[in-house]
């Protein structure tokens, strides 16, 4: 039933990216400036952009045994990114924050693994590299909001 699930979202993905190309939604011009752009930003940027690839791709695999929503709070993170939005940096971190303590009562629910089907084990791994990978992206985003800062000639942390 895991890979079934998976299955179907793996299909949706596709189908999303098909109708991209049908419709000329997604062209090669604009995918070769994103990569330039993405090649070009500074290493605070391509470490988040890098936690955010690693989350999301273990909150796919993570549908084998269910599907995270958590998935969902990375695009605010990354429209912030890429529009440098502050308002969508405050919904990223709030409910990052909040999904961060859902994950807490979920990992101090988790069975022993040894009575964890594979399905079940494999999910677990991987939701907890996602978990792993919240709290450097959360790093990222404050250091690509520093060097956003600085750039403009405000100081960081004004109380200090």
């Amino acid at each position: 039933f895991g890979v079934l699930q998976l299955s179907f979202i793996v299909m949706t993905v596709t189908g999303a990216v098909l109708f991209g190309k049908m419709f000329h939604i997604l062209d090669e011009d604009t995918m070769r400036e994103a990569w330039i752009d993405l090649l070009d930003t500074t290493t605070a940027r391509k470490a988040a952009y890098g936690f955010f690839a690693l989350e999301l791709m273990a909150l796919l695999l993570c549908a084998v045994h269910s599907i995270e929503w958590q998935a969902l709070i990375c695009l605010f993170g990354l429209y912030y990114l890429d529009t440098d939005k502050v308002n969508f940096l405050v919904i990223f971190i709030v409910l990052t924050a909040l999904s961060f303590f859902f994950d807490l009562s979920r990992a101090g629910a988790m069975s022993s693994w040894d009575v964890m089907t594979g399905g079940e084990a494999f999910a677990n791994v991987c939701f907890i590299i996602a978990w792993g990978c919240k709290v450097g992206t959360l790093i990222a985003l404050i250091l690509v909001r520093r060097e956003d800062m600085l750039k403009v000639g405000k100081r960081f942390l004004p109380f200090v």
